[in-house]
């Protein structure tokens, strides 16, 4: 049986291991937008979180790209929210529970479209949907 921690960590990891391939894009002009919930969904705040993690794994040729986990005090969970870097620096993807616990992932539209580009727009997938 698979504990809560192992499952969210796999949940958080196993996408870093689809998207490190893409280029960069200012963070700052990050928006979501295509979302396939057909309902409002809000990105977490953040600044509310703590960092409780950073990992950059290196290869060969440099490094792979990074993940920055966060943590939200308010709730019982370690990992709410996480960041998905390419190697270039550039934010691929998140990864977060929203307001009623549920795993939701957006993934940068560039890579969703397999561009040599990242766009820096966010588009909500359904876990188990392939990218």
């Amino acid at each position: 049986m698979v504990s809560t921690t192992q499952f969210y960590r796999s949940a958080l990891i196993v996408p870093l291991a689809v998207l490190l391939t893409t280029t960069a894009v200012k963070a700052d002009s990050l928006q979501l937008a295509e979302n396939p919930f057909g309902s409002t969904t809000v990105l977490p705040e953040k600044q509310n979180m703590k960092l409780i993690g950073f990992v950059a794994p290196k290869i060969s040729s440099g490094i792979a790209g990074g993940m920055a986990v966060y943590d939200d005090a308010a709730t019982k969970r370690i990992g709410d929210y996480a960041e998905i870097y390419n190697p270039k620096g550039a934010l691929i993807a998140i990864i977060w529970f929203d307001q009623f616990g549920i795993l939701r992932t957006a993934i940068d539209r560039g890579v969703v479209l397999h561009k040599k580009d990242v766009e820096g727009v966010l588009v909500l997938v359904m876990n188990g949907d392939p990218v």
